[in-house]
């Protein structure tokens, strides 16, 4: 089923439901599902078209104990169903009745719990590209530009800030790319920091 998901998936991956579609494929690991839904819950999306997707969110969030993100995504789905004339589930309702609902602070949005986890989303989406570990040689922070180097023959530079928050020199990082020249910009797929201090010091040794 991924083999042949995969593909359109990639074409397709700023649209929330294709995320959606692939959790299908991991409804028996909550941690991907979840992962999966931050993601799809990422993308700019009517309001309206979201509804199903942030009550099944919201169960989740529940069972974690993460009420007030729970709460948030009970508000917005309400909000959303009350201004299209739909009426509220009774589940819904339910949610509404209990201790933890009233006691709860929503937030404006919970961007911030799906940054948390839109790394691992993309790392399903990509997972049949291979990762190669680099270490990093400069970093233009104003810029969010960074020098890399994998070998003598395949080294460059590409954009972070979408993928991580903090690098420095002599970080060693997997990263999926796309394209690129070597000497030249990379377009990358992934990047997640990783601890490789053998290929940081034979790199260093180079």
């Amino acid at each position: 089923m991924l083999s042949a998901l995969l593909p359109f998936a990639r074409k397709k991956r700023n649209d929330f439901w294709v995320w959606e579609i692939l959790s299908e494929a991991w409804i028996n690991d909550e941690e991907k599902v979840f992962a999966l839904y931050c993601k799809a819950l990422s993308c700019h999306s009517p309001e309206e078209m979201l509804i199903n997707l942030r009550q099944k969110m919201a169960g989740i969030l529940i069972k974690r104990k993460l009420y007030n993100e729970a709460k948030t995504e009970i508000d917005l789905l309400i909000a959303s169903r009350n201004s299209s004339g739909f009426r509220i589930p009774q589940n819904v309702s339910d949610w509404q009745s209990q201790e933890w609902y009233k006691n709860a602070n929503a937030f404006k949005n919970n961007k911030i719990l799906y940054n948390q986890f839109k790394s691992i989303a993309d790392g399903i989406l990509f997972a049949d590209i291979p990762e190669v570990t680099v270490m990093v040689e400069f970093v233009n922070s104003d810029r969010k530009i960074l020098n890399f180097i994998e070998s003598e023959s395949n080294h460059g530079f590409f954009k972070y800030e979408r993928f991580v928050k903090d690098v420095n020199i002599g970080d060693t990082l997997k990263v999926r790319f796309q394209s690129g020249t070597p000497g030249g910009l990379f377009l990358v797929y992934t990047v997640t920091k990783t601890e490789d201090e053998d290929f940081r010091n034979n790199t260093t040794r180079k």
